[in-house]
């Protein structure tokens, strides 16, 4: 008896949910539908320094993108905030912007970019600072990018 009690429960549930698109075709959730915002670098406010380009159009939704022109196949990327936090990136050379989030909060940020010489060696490319205020707190976990 108490197997049948829950087979009946069950079913009920499944008919109940049926209506709601339980078993029905199912549908594709975007990532702008989930509230992911996909990340840009319109180029409107850069820093450019030749061979790297530090797109800062959109340091108030919490990110900046980076264009390596450059020859080199790797480079490092330091992005420093608040309290001196510094965050090391390692990356390979790509036609496409990269995207750098900007975790520290409002304040004055830095970024460096640097070459790969060899091996393990890099030299320094570039090194600048820009301000931040974010127009909404941890905004930066709300952009989908390819870090």
């Amino acid at each position: 008896m108490k197997y049948v009690t829950k087979i009946i429960l069950i079913m009920t549930c499944l008919i109940i949910m049926l209506p709601f698109g339980g078993c029905g075709r199912k549908k594709q959730i975007t990532a702008q539908k989930a509230g992911v915002l996909k990340p840009e670098a319109p180029g409107k406010e850069v820093l450019d320094h030749g061979e790297a380009v530090v797109d800062i159009s959109n340091v108030a939704q919490g990110y900046v993108a980076l264009r390596y022109k450059g020859s080199a196949k790797k480079i490092s990327v330091e992005v420093i905030g608040k309290n001196n936090k510094v965050y090391k990136y390692f990356i390979e050379r790509t036609e496409e912007p990269t995207y750098f989030p900007l975790t520290s909060g409002n304040g004055t940020y830095q970024i460096s970019v640097y070459e790969n010489v060899q091996d393990d060696e890099y030299s320094v490319l570039m090194m600048d600072s820009f301000e931040v205020k974010l127009k909404i707190n941890f905004c930066h976990f709300y952009i989908l990018t390819s870090m």
